[in-house]
């Protein structure tokens, strides 16, 4: 009988030596991160914040990403149903740099030759960036993509997002357009073998590799816009008074100045100075500039002449 007992004892006394080992095991390691006490902490898992904000040291970006797990954990249906539509909405095909926009596609037909442009234009009005002289639009009424000078037309809209234009099935040119400009990356194809003939990149109507000049050293005030493409001037040319007025626009091609140049004077009121027309074509060297129209200070028309065409 006492031989029992001290077996009984002996058991005891063993399973609690094994448990406490136990417990001190675990208290020491939870899931890989060593505590900083001695006791298990306690576990409850509808409370704030949870065990393992209290002993791991987490980055900026992984706290961030859990303070947004407990945010989306917190939220109301409503408020997810919400999030699920803005998400949506954000992936949609449809919208370009966060504006809607609608497909469109124009078909012309000359003898063989069948052109097609697909494009996306803004299904609202909006105000086109300033200083760029050609706008594209979508003339809903006339069922064509017309290029003007001014910032609105009638029954029109801006083309903005993808635009494309095949012929014969063949795409020559592809790009994106910015409220009826020029944006990014722009290739022209040749029709015959589809090799890639030009390519340039815009930033809402400008030539990335523009030259740009300032009047001030924090370059707050622009002074000149020189397009350069390839090393080349070609594009749109600026020249701004140290008011910051525009004092004169106009054409480059091929490091001539090409079409209608405009000057303008440093004014609020009566601004337009000079319109000077030179030659169409870049290596027409016959051609001599004319003056086709110019205004005195009080705004009055002083010369009108159509020039050479």
């Amino acid at each position: 009988m006492l031989k029992n007992v001290w077996q009984i004892v002996l058991f005891v006394f063993f399973f609690q030596t094994l448990q406490a080992q136990n417990t001190a095991d675990t208290t020491a390691y939870i899931e890989g991160f060593e505590l900083t006490t001695s006791e298990m902490p306690e576990i409850n898992l509808n409370t704030a914040p949870r065990w393992w904000e209290k002993f791991v040291t987490l980055n900026k970006s992984e706290l961030n990403r859990l303070q947004k797990m407990k945010e989306r954990a917190q939220a109301t249906s409503a408020e997810l149903k919400k999030l699920k539509k803005l998400a949506l909405k954000k992936e949609s095909k449809n919208n370009f740099f966060g504006m809607s926009t609608k497909k469109g596609v124009v078909r012309s037909k000359r003898g063989r030759k069948i052109t097609a442009d697909k494009f996306r234009y803004i299904k609202y009005d909006r105000k086109p960036p300033a200083l760029i002289e050609e706008k594209v639009f979508f003339d809903k009424k006339k069922k064509k993509v017309v290029v003007s000078e001014k910032d609105f037309l009638k029954d029109s809209k801006l083309l903005h997002g993808d635009f494309v234009r095949t012929v014969n099935g063949f795409v020559v040119e592809q790009g994106q357009y910015y409220l009826g400009v020029k944006h990014g990356v722009w290739e022209r194809f040749n029709v015959t073998d589809s090799s890639l003939i030009d390519k340039r990149t815009y930033y809402q109507g400008f030539l990335e590799d523009s030259e740009v000049t300032y009047f001030d050293s924090k370059q707050t005030r622009f002074k000149e816009i020189m397009p350069v493409h390839n090393e080349i001037k070609d594009g749109q040319y600026f020249r701004f008074h140290p008011s910051g007025r525009l004092a004169e626009k106009g054409m480059y091609k091929e490091n001539a100045r090409v079409g209608v140049w405009a000057e303008y004077r440093d004014t609020e009121l009566y601004r337009r100075y000079r319109e000077t027309q030179y030659a169409k074509d870049p290596f027409d060297e016959n051609f001599q500039p004319t003056i086709i129209r110019e205004w005195d200070e009080k705004g009055k028309l002083t010369t009108n002449s159509k020039g050479k065409k």
